[in-house]
């Protein structure tokens, strides 16, 4: 059976009121930032490449990568290949730095929203495209130590919006699908959930998660 697709108020508000046990967190793009535009300049300027082309190879061959089938090394070089420039060994290692540097920013609003989440008793998880690079880095921050289990799709070996990737998960939490509230930035990934049966929502700023926690009792 299918889950529900709501915006992220109307899920949140059944959640807070206990039809929820656990919210499912996408990592870069809800709680932390995607990609500065300062890290995306610092990677095009290191790769000395158009930056069209530039974003153009590094999504096509991010797939592989997230799902732990290929390593950094061979990464960048098949998106070495596609651009057409060949890196120096210090350049590809910069670009792995770079690359998993830009993805650690949190994003301020919600990590004043937090404390808020924790006080209403309930599991908070996180499901992630990752590669393994970027699912070590974000292990060690200490903001989220709320969130457990991390979840990263490079140990899954499937990414999202692949239906794999959201069974892997539901096992890991030990909780039934229609309890959970999966949250993600992309609307691929909100209805790869909602389509093996977790309440999904497309997440649209930290305010209106604000909004909606601020509005409800204490669990």
């Amino acid at each position: 059976m299918a889950g529900k697709q709501q915006n992220v108020g109307m899920t949140l508000r059944e959640a807070l009121n206990g039809r929820v046990k656990c919210l499912l967190f996408d990592f870069a793009g809800v709680l932390a930032q995607h990609q500065p535009m300062q890290a995306r300049r610092n990677l095009t300027e290191t790769a000395g490449v158009n930056p069209e082309i530039f974003w153009r190879a590094y999504w096509n061959e991010r797939t592989p990568y997230d799902a732990g089938a290929i390593s950094a090394r061979n990464y960048w070089g098949r998106v070495s290949s596609r651009v057409g420039v060949t890196w120096s060994t210090d350049q590809i290692r910069m670009l792995g730095r770079l690359d998993i540097a830009s993805w650690l920013s949190p994003d301020a609003e919600m990590l004043e929203l937090l404390p808020q989440l924790s006080e209403k008793s309930l599991h908070l998880a996180i499901l992630s495209n990752a590669p393994h690079e970027l699912a070590t880095a974000v292990e060690k921050l200490d903001w989220v130590a709320p969130f457990n289990p991390l979840i990263f799709s490079c140990r899954l070996g499937v990414t999202k919006p692949d239906r794999r990737c959201y069974e892997s998960a539901i096992r890991l939490l030990d909780i039934a699908a229609n309890e959970v509230l999966f949250i993600d930035d992309r609307q691929e990934n909100v209805s790869g959930a909602a389509a093996i049966g977790m309440q999904s929502a497309l997440f649209c700023g930290a305010l209106q998660l604000r909004d909606q926690i601020l509005d409800a009792p204490s669990g």
